[in-house]
């Protein structure tokens, strides 16, 4: 074996040992999440703003979320608020 191949091989030693350890950690499954009520929401940003402090989410992640979040809230809001109309309509229609 001469000098040059003597390298070759270390060179892939390392690269096939560097490979081998980032397959070591693997990342868990992610669980969907149920945003029905205002609660819902107010839980995952709470926990949004915890991953945030603690350095396991970059601050484009929490924005990201915090944005949907809120579009989401929204969207609660609006179904509350036709539900509510709805059935004030009927209790007017049968009062009529």
């Amino acid at each position: 074996m001469n000098k040059g191949s003597k390298s070759l091989k270390k060179t892939e030693k390392k690269q096939q040992k560097a490979s081998n350890t980032s397959t070591v950690t693997a990342t868990p499954p992610i669980r969907d999440i149920h945003l029905k009520h205002p609660e819902d929401c107010r839980r995952l940003l709470s926990s949004t703003i915890n991953q945030l402090r603690q350095g396991k989410i970059t601050e484009s992640t929490a924005k990201t979320l915090a944005y949907l979040i809120q579009t989401m809230l929204s969207c609660l809001e609006q179904i509350d608020l036709e539900r509510r109309l709805a059935a004030l309509e009927s209790k007017a229609q049968q009062q009529r």
